[in-house]
């Protein structure tokens, strides 16, 4: 059974249900404490402070081709520093942004875009972005083709592979 350390923000049982979620996020919470030898009522407490906290999110991936959205693009925006808050809240409204973040480096504001068609994603950045107070510069990178999507943005417990965990059943 994992190890706690109560001065870390996610301890080795959180870390271990992360990675068994992050490995098939549709197994039940029984499936994920019978491999890790834990109760069920710890999963699913332990789950509800991780969503609660932010730390994890369940989300479910559509196909935007296949959905409608034919148009996906990165943004990038250089925005003065005094106006990034106000454009970050802005954006965050905007349903057809689905990935923003605060950046360093040329441009401090990137993001993901997905709409119907490339006249509808123009049109979005030039009302919410290119007008915007503080907006020195707007880079669009249409997306042509996907090539790799890795669903795990971080790896928890790269050591512990999802077979040893079965192995040691």
């Amino acid at each position: 059974m994992p190890t706690s350390n109560p001065n870390t923000v996610i301890d080795d049982l959180d870390e271990a249900i992360i990675a068994e979620f992050q490995y098939d996020g549709r197994q039940s919470n029984r499936e994920v404490a019978r491999k890790l030898n834990v109760s069920e009522g710890a999963v699913r407490q332990r789950l509800k402070r991780l969503q609660e906290k932010r730390i994890v999110a369940f989300n479910l991936l559509i196909d935007t081709a296949s959905s409608g959205n034919h148009f996906g693009a990165i943004f990038r925006v250089n925005v003065a520093p005094n106006q990034m808050e106000r454009l970050l809240k802005s954006a965050e409204k905007i349903d057809e942004i689905t990935y923003l973040v605060e950046c360093a480096g040329r441009y401090n504001v990137a993001g993901f875009i997905s709409t119907r068609d490339q006249r509808s994603a123009l049109k979005l950045i030039d009302q919410h972005f290119l007008t915007a107070k503080g907006v020195n510069s707007v880079d669009v990178i249409q997306l042509a083709q996907q090539i790799k999507h890795n669903f795990l943005e971080t790896v928890i417990a790269e050591e512990r592979s999802h077979s040893e965990s079965e192995s040691s059943l």
